[in-house]
């Protein structure tokens, strides 16, 4: 099974155990204590069912029973029961009902004293988790405040008055253990934790200890903690490693339950000099932030994992970027007019780049899609007539126009120009299904004849072949012999077929500037091309839709269905590249409504189609899963369209439909992923008698197990139609409903949904909202940015982990993309997807597997010029698919252009004016420099200068350091471009020598010198050793004695009016410290003894590294004792520090021998100090215990899980009396055998 990136290592409960934000929140919040609770509280979150307390050694989860709480909700709410819409418990803060605040028990926080008749009987259950042997004292960083603080007046007891108490959104605790940090913070309304591990630091020490809790276990990954009001889930880990060389990298990790209430991690392939970070999120949640009001319509993946939105701005406020394509809003007419707004986000969710795109009246996108390069294709639909852009090979509108018309627009992947774009058009609506509904502000019948759902006026799409080619499917209603739509000669339909409307079907290059044909699709009834995708082998294209006409174009001769069963059908027509040929068709359908919108082929070219019925009994064929009678269909038909492998619905079970599809996917796995919106946008109407989703399947790990009825909802269904892998709702509840105004968005080959949705329109103003549209944190914009004026487009990127193992390799040469190169080529190559177990690298192409290895990154050095074709399989044997191979290509050439260049001041000392000689060289079989060949960049703000290979002159603005670059073309005319050479050059009237370096460091000292001189062409360093004089300009000097050392440097400067300055500074080579510890080469303790180590360091302080998960830290030389609690061998390590905090380290090993045995004293003096004012068990050999001590009056005074603390006698903070206590005990011991033992303390004043 897959999993969801969007909820790992998150502290939730599955149903209504959520840790989700309260009041609705959407996001999590940490409220400062600033002595309104008890003072071991730092910070304080509340959910659903309880809340959230933070410490300094970790956190506290106070739950209660959700049946409880709903029971007292309707009981003191005057019984009251469910409205239809879910609502979040209300604030504590605000009721007028008694309640007992977690933080202070045994006191009430409400102020209603009144006695209730029949009180409420609410279970609840503490748990607490500590990081053992953590940092007592971590350094906290809030972040991310709320605007608004909040106040605390508790009772009569101004020490318990707290104002202007902060609030935030996440903390971070600095150095939890050494190197290693942990994150809080909210996602989807749910509190989250990243432990980051940076390099160097050890992830073993994280121990994460339970108390409380009645049983830790693990399934499936998962961490199930057993309370007595529930079962709390932490999502199995998703960590991934981050260096710049490698990117981020996935990392197995597990839970791992040790001592029955302890929790570590287990990180296999981990490398320690990379930050780890254990992380939940990998996707994002974001609105575009645009102030002005702005539906949603499309989006798609870009190569990269960057995802590009497509929707309608009603004015000016579209946050668009410097140097974009469009920056200010077109035009439109009486206030209706709209641009389209393209955003593309990166791939974590931040703004890349946006802009407008329109004419002088209105424009709406239908379908996005990326080529190979990230250049972005467009289609959608302009009234704008020739002010739309048109790319000048077209001449204009093809077909003249008059009405709506298609447009296809081609942006480059940095969003500031057009590479091509081309309207076409009749007299009549064309790119509208239908009726338009957007302009006339949704008048007119809502379903009828091809328009099912709101949005359907912009049902088409546009699909890529593998060169690059565009295709779309549209409709025209252009269908008059005179202002017909534009199609070419030689189509397989060249006048239209009848009716209100025919589809259409276009081909148009790879550069969007030439239409290669077009055709009509239609016959005499209404038709409508929606969807279409393009055969992978033969490159026959595949229209589907719906229509009323029974003689569409193409032969019927062994179809599936060669006829239409009457009302609205599917089809799927076949037609060759060319536009030449309808080859096939073939009808779906029932009698009543039925549609396709979605046709996708998966890896052995069996074509699949989803979309919609409203028959009622859609067949179920070869298929296990499947919900008879339900709207939502799927379907795998044969190669030939001759039948149907498998047939299946899924939907509540009704006839009517429960969404409007918008996303479709069949993954290399056969796995088949939909998303779509159901319900209607008010809460109170539905003019499309859309069912809504309330009732879809929804899996086990949803993310949104309830909702309002009008939420986007994600289904994906395994191979073959054997069972549901994950159904889930996703949005807000209440306001105005999820939807998509029209439009395609689009899953990517590894089964990341990149989702455009309007969202959060008017932030609940017209409608309430009871919890917020879930946006993820660290993202563009958290926020509708058009508030109570409008909506916004939501962009979502979720990534669900069933498409099996995928290989997506890429070569780097120097730190950046690369795949040709000058011989020797060092390539270092990574695959890109990174979800494999092992890589099966073939490096020269000679069929023979070179290196299988466990990390996705690999080197290799082409030493001989030529072409190779470089292999990657990526295995993983528990994925679907097993094994998945990629190529790609690296040339290795010796056409190598040499880039240098020299510098030389002109005129008096005092000038900034230079001449930069160019002093490049060719390889003897190099072609000549071409006038375009060379950039300089003089890093002084001034433009760049393009030209050939000869000398040019530069006046400098002022004195100064000047990176200055000599930039090789990227023009593939030497092997080594793009190249660049940098040198400083440094600009003063007088030439000053300066250098920065530590003035001390431990032998052998590597000394670091760091040239910040003025000006200066050339450098001297004298180390003041008697080493030989270095001429670099930024050295490095190993001193292997110690010593005082006196460094000069002298810079020179010929064009200086000084020539040459001198400066020294003295730096110290102090001695490191020896560190010995005895016994060696190790010892073996007696039974039940401790180890016993000797120290015969020089050092001042000592830090012992016990190997068992302790750790002391000494000033002296005293002899240390250290008792283990299990049997074992431990590496024992010893770091000795000296007074010029130089280090040195030592290591023994032990044997340790412990036979497990147990006692409790039977009396203890608190208050007295010394080590009998603690009392505490003694024993050896303890893994797990549970100590509880009672009071004579049967109250509990303490408990402990934990064998190395002990009670102080105190209870809630005041020291107890003089008398007799009870305790029970209850033991597991490290060999496994279990013990209970009772017994009484006295306490002795």
């Amino acid at each position: 099974m897959g999993r969801k990136n969007l909820i790992a290592v998150a502290l939730l409960c599955l149903a209504t155990l959520h840790l989700s934000a309260q009041n609705g929140s959407g996001t999590f919040e940490f409220i400062e204590n600033k002595g309104q609770w008890n003072k071991e509280i730092r910070f304080k979150g509340e959910f659903a069912t309880g809340a959230f307390f933070l410490t300094s050694r970790g956190f506290s989860v106070n739950m209660y029973h959700p049946d409880d709480l709903d029971r007292a909700h309707k009981h003191y709410h005057h019984g009251h029961g469910d409205n239809g819409i879910s609502r979040p418990p209300r604030d504590k803060r605000t009721s007028t009902n008694a309640t007992q605040d977690p933080s202070e028990p045994g006191t009430g926080s409400g102020n209603n004293n009144t006695q209730d008749p029949n009180p409420m009987i609410v279970r609840g259950h503490t748990y607490l988790v500590e990081f053992e042997g953590a940092n007592p004292n971590p350094q906290i960083i809030p972040e991310k405040a709320v605007s608004n603080n909040t106040s605390y007046f508790i009772g009569n007891d101004p020490s318990k008055w707290a104002s202007n108490v902060g609030t935030y959104t996440a903390l971070t605790y600095k150095n939890v253990y050494e190197g290693i940090d942990v994150r809080y913070y909210a996602d989807y309304g749910n509190l989250k934790y990243d432990i980051i591990v940076h390099p160097g630091a050890d992830l073993s020490k994280v121990r994460m200890q339970y108390s409380g809790a009645e049983k830790l276990s693990t399934r499936n990954g998962e961490l199930l903690i057993k309370t007595s009001v529930g079962t709390v889930r932490e999502r199995y880990p998703y960590s991934y490693q981050f260096d710049m060389s490698s990117g981020r990298q996935e990392v197995e990790c597990k839970f791992v339950v040790a001592n029955s209430n302890t929790v570590k991690f287990d990180v296999k392939n981990y490398n320690r000099n990379s930050t780890l970070v254990i992380d939940p999120t990998v996707i994002f949640v974001s609105f575009t932030g645009s102030f002005a009001n702005e539906y949603g319509f499309t989006a798609t993946p870009a190569p990269d994992g960057s995802l590009y939105s497509g929707s309608i701005v009603f004015g000016e406020g579209f946050r668009t970027t410097s140097g974009a394509y469009k920056q200010n809003f077109q035009g439109g007419v009486a206030g209706r007019g709209t641009d389209v707004g393209i955003f593309k986000f990166t791939p974590n969710g931040q703004r890349a780049w946006a802009t407008y795109i329109g004419g002088s009246d209105s424009e709406y996108p239908h379908s996005l899609i990326c080529d190979a390069a990230g250049n972005l294709v467009i289609i959608g639909r302009t009234y704008s007539g020739t002010s739309f852009p048109i790319d000048a090979t077209t001449s204009g509108i093809l077909g003249g126009g008059g009405n709506a018309d298609l447009f296809i627009t081609k942006l480059s992947v940095n969003g500031n120009a057009l590479i091509g774009s081309i309207v076409i058009g009749g007299s009549g609506a064309d790119c509208v299904n239908y009726e338009e509904r957007q302009r006339s502000n949704g008048s007119g019948p809502a379903a009828a004849s091809t328009m099912r759902f709101y949005g359907d006026d912009s049902r088409s799409e546009v699909v890529l072949d593998a060169d690059g080619a565009i295709y779309v499917a549209a409709q025209t209603q252009s269908m008059s012999p005179t202002g017909g739509f534009h199609v070419t000669s030689g189509a397989f339909q060249t006048t239209p077929g009848g009716g209100r409307q025919d589809g259409v079907v276009l081909k148009i290059d790879r550069d969007c500037r030439n239409l290669v044909w077009s055709s009509f699709l239609g016959g005499s009834g209404d038709d409508g091309a929606f969807v279409l995708a393009v055969h992978p082998v033969t490159r026959d294209i595949y229209v589907a839709g719906t229509t009323n006409s029974g003689d569409l174009p193409g032969s019927n001769t062994g179809a599936h269905q060669p006829n239409p069963a009457g009302g609205m059908d599917g089809f799927i027509l076949q037609i060759s590249n060319d536009g030449g040929t309808a080859l096939k068709r073939t009808y779906l359908g029932t009698g009543s409504f039925d549609a396709i919108y979605g046709i996708r082929f998966d890896r052995n070219q069996y074509p699949y189609v989803m979309g919609v019925t409203e028959g009622g009994n859609w067949p179920i064929i070869n298929a296990a899963y499947g919900q008879a009678g339900s709207a939502q269909f799927i379907v795998k038909l044969r190669r030939d369209l001759s039948g149907i492998e498998y047939s299946t619905v899924f939907g509540n079970g009704r006839r009517q439909p429960n969404m409007s599809p918008v996303a479709f996917l069949v993954d290399r796995c056969e796995n088949v992923y939909i998303s779509g919106w159901g319900g209607w946008i008010a809460p109170n109407s539905n003019p499309y008698n859309t069912g809504g989703v309330l009732g879809m399947p929804l899996s086990a790990d949803a993310m949104k197990t309830t909702t309002d009825d009008r939420d986007l909802y994600f289904f994906v269904l395994k191979k073959d139609a054997a069972e549901l892998l994950y159904g889930s709702y996703f949005g807000q509840m209440g306001g105005e409903g999820e939807h998509v105004d029209g439009g395609t968005s689009r899953y990517d080959e590894l089964g990341v949904i990149y989702q455009a949705l309007c969202a959060n329109c008017f932030r609940g103003s017209q409608y309430p909202i009871n919890q917020p549209f879930p946006v993820t944190p660290n993202v563009w914009s958290q926020t509708n940015g058009a508030g109570d004026a409008g909506c916004n487009l939501a962009a979502v990127k979720i990534r669900f982990n069933f498409a099996g193992v995928i290989s997506a390799p890429k070569a780097y040469s120097g730190g950046r993309p690369d795949t040709s190169g000058c011989a020797p080529f060092d390539v270092t190559f990574r695959d890109t997807i990174a979800n494999a177990k092992t890589y099966e690298w073939d490096f020269d192409g000679d069929g023979v597997t070179d290196a299988i290895l466990p990390t996705p990154t690999a080197a290799f050095t082409y030493n001989n010029i030529g072409t190779y074709r470089v292999r990657l399989i990526a295995v993983d044997s528990a994925s679907c698919n097993i094994r998945d191979t990629s190529f790609l290509t690296i040339l290795v050439r010796n056409d190598k252009a040499n880039i240098d260049f020299s510098f030389t001041k002109l005129g008096p000392c005092e000038s900034t004016e230079f001449l930069l000689d160019n002093l490049s060289t060719l390889a003897p079989n190099a072609q000549p420099f071409l006038p375009t060949s060379f950039t300089w960049d003089f890093a002084d703000g001034s433009a760049k200068v393009t030209t050939d290979d000869r000398d040019i002159t530069h006046k400098f603005f002022g004195p100064g350091t000047y990176p200055v670059k000599l930039i090789l073309a990227n023009d593939d005319r030497y092997c080594n471009s793009p190249d660049t050479v940098v040198k400083n050059v440094r600009i003063a009237a007088n030439v000053r020598a300066q250098f920065v370096t530590p003035p001390m460091g431990c032998q052998p000292y590597d000394a670091v010198f760091t040239n910040t001189s003025i000006a200066g062409t050339n450098f001297e360093w004298d180390f003041g050793d008697g080493s030989p004089i270095s001429t670099d300009e930024n050295p490095t000097h190993t001193y292997p004695n110690l010593g005082t050392y006196t460094v000069r440097l002298t810079a020179y400067d010929n064009s200086t009016c000084n020539k040459v300055h001198d400066t020294t500074f003295t730096l110290t080579v102090n001695p490191k410290p020896v560190a010995v510890v005895g016994p060696q080469p190790d010892q073996t303790t007696d039974i039940n003894k401790p180890a016993v180590f000797t120290n015969n360091s020089n050092g001042i302080r000592h830090k012992w590294i016990f190997g068992d998960g302790e750790e002391r830290i000494t000033n002296n030389l005293d002899t240390v004792h250290h008792q283990y609690n299990a049997t074992g061998t431990y590496n024992v390590t010893l770091i000795t520090f000296n007074q010029y905090e130089c280090t040195d380290t030592a290591t023994t090993i032990v044997h340790a021998w412990v036979n497990p045995l147990l006692d409790v004293p039977n009396a203890f003096t608190p208050g007295r100090g010394g080590r009998n004012s603690i009392v505490m068990v003694q024993g050896f050999g303890i893994n797990t215990m549970t100590w509880k001590i009672y009071n004579r009056n049967g109250q509990k005074v303490f408990e402990t899980n934990n064998r190395l603390a002990g009670w102080d006698g105190t209870f809630r903070g005041q020291l107890q009396p003089m008398d007799v206590y009870v305790y029970t005990l209850e033991v597991q011991f490290t060999d496994g055998r279990r013990v209970t033992k009772t017994g009484d303390i006295t306490l002795i004043r």
